[in-house]
């Protein structure tokens, strides 16, 4: 995982990251190193800086490498920093040279591999509870149905169909009945379920839905057009089938409407976020949790009307907690950064993101967040400027 902020006022943006990362291979082994550059400006006269959160790899290749060599066929400036964005896209769905073909098969076989496995996860937690072969049988059929109907819930990658994506496991050799079979080997009802499941594959390729081998790219600054800087969170899966499986969400930043300051956090974010708020996610939900189990402990499951009166008690507490929050801490802390420097931005940000290290460091699992943490600065006067950077190799 990562740690990532960008930082806005009317002045500028503020970038920090941390510099550990998660490789994935081919074979989707992971691998942590540390001091790996995540930030990558464009060179002049673009004002946008890239930063990549998530797996490091895409079809197989770095994704600095795809950053790099993207760059290098910008020329004038973009209006927006969408654009940039939507011109990445574009360009990893027609780079046929970089890209090696046969990583089409090693992609759309760990997308299948992966959704098919999470329902087997889910049918055989289930399956502990069955006490009749009926039951199991059920549990298959129903959890084959629950992943259909949600993927039929997600938007279709742009320039993506699901019947392309059904003709290009043809073309791949790739069969899903054999795969449904050796996944879902000695599964009571996989019978009953195979069509429904064949179906889920189908999507699972054509629909956006988040995967653990998926990176997420921010591009950040200012278009030829835009006053003050935004941000533009792609994600990004891989290519196959000649397209580029991306989403792009909508810009975020400052405006001339508003002069208090934002922030747009990427990837890891909860210690961030627990001190812009004042207090934690994790914290405030066994709170919540506490006062539901006390309040409907001698309540009957049928007596609808107390536990609706319950949910609406905690719905409104929910209300005022946030409002709270946000009046308290949140926006008297973004009104300060709308009046920052630059340089005291930068700070903030590096500050944030080594909040979030010390989190990681904190937590029983392995530290996934940490390293020295690079930040830089973006103005439309002065362009892009490294505040902290990692040593770099020099032609001297």
């Amino acid at each position: 995982m990562t740690g990532q902020i960008a930082v806005f006022n009317p002045l500028g943006v503020a970038v920090a990251s941390d510099t550990v990362t998660t490789i994935v291979s081919t074979e989707r082994r992971k691998k942590t190193v540390n001091n790996a550059q995540k930030i990558f400006p464009l060179p002049k006269p673009h004002l946008i800086v890239v930063i990549e959160s998530g797996s490091a790899l895409s079809n197989g290749i770095h994704t600095q490498l795809l950053i790099n060599e993207w760059s290098r066929t910008l020329e004038n400036a973009m209006p927006t920093v969408k654009e940039y964005a939507q011109s990445f896209a574009e360009w990893y769905s027609n780079t046929s040279d970089l890209i090696p073909k046969e990583s089409d098969w090693d992609e759309v076989n760990w997308q299948l591999n992966d959704h098919y496995h999470r329902i087997k996860r889910r049918i055989k937690d289930d399956l502990t509870d069955a006490t009749t072969q009926e039951e199991a049988i059920a549990s298959t059929k129903f959890h084959a149905q629950a992943a259909l109907e949600s993927l039929e819930q997600f938007e279709l990658f742009e320039g993506a169909t699901d019947e392309d994506d059904a003709a290009l496991l043809t073309e791949l050799n790739i069969d899903l009945i054999e795969k449904i079979n050796a996944i879902f080997q000695g599964i009571s009802g996989l019978d009953e379920a195979r069509e429904t499941l064949i179906k889920c594959g189908q999507l699972a390729l054509s629909r956006f839905h988040s995967t653990t081998a998926d990176s997420d790219l921010g591009f950040i600054g200012f278009g030829q057009k835009d006053f003050f800087a935004t941000s533009v969170v792609m994600h990004c899966r891989a290519r196959y089938g000649n397209v580029a499986r991306v989403k792009i969400e909508d810009a975020l930043g400052t405006s001339a409407s508003d002069q208090a300051g934002s922030i747009e956090t990427f990837a890891q974010d909860n210690a961030i976020n627990g001190f812009l708020k004042g207090s934690q996610y994790e914290v405030m939900e066994s709170a919540y949790g506490y006062i539901w189990s006390e309040l409907t402990d001698d309540v009957d499951a049928g007596d609808e009307a107390k536990l609706n009166s319950v949910r609406e008690l905690i719905d409104g507490l929910r209300k005022h907690i946030d409002k709270f929050q946000y009046d308290e801490f949140v926006s008297p802390m973004l009104d300060t950064i709308g009046s920052l420097s630059l340089i005291d931005l930068a700070s903030l940000a590096r500050s944030l993101v080594g909040m979030q290290a010390i989190r990681s460091a904190a937590s029983p699992e392995p530290a996934t967040v940490g390293g020295f943490i690079e930040s830089l600065v973006i103005d439309r006067a002065s362009g892009i400027r490294w505040v902290h950077r990692l040593p770099q190799i020099t032609t001297d």
